[in-house]
């Protein structure tokens, strides 16, 4: 049982160390990329020119926010904390 329990917190830990996106790259990672590291977005928007944001909210109250901008080449362009411990940055 303590195995299993240390596994489990390690695996736990894994997660939330790869929700903030850190081993994404700009104009290497893709949108796909982004989906299998950090999940479905919690919102989607399109500019304009065709640029995507996706929104990650993590946290109580999305106080963690993450927002991952994808060019119209489908390849990652930023990624920013866009709220961290309820301030915007």
């Amino acid at each position: 049982m303590r195995h299993f329990a240390a596994t489990a917190f390690g695996f736990l830990l894994c997660a939330c160390a790869s929700y903030d996106g850190s081993s994404l790259r700009a104009g290497v990672s893709s949108d796909a990329d982004v989906r299998s590291v950090m999940g479905a977005p919690g919102a989607e928007y399109t500019a304009a020119d065709g640029t995507r944001r996706l929104v990650y909210p993590h946290g109580p109250l999305g106080t963690q926010t993450y927002v991952v901008s994808v060019g119209v080449d489908g390849r990652v362009s930023a990624g920013t904390p866009l709220h961290s411990h309820g301030t915007a940055s």
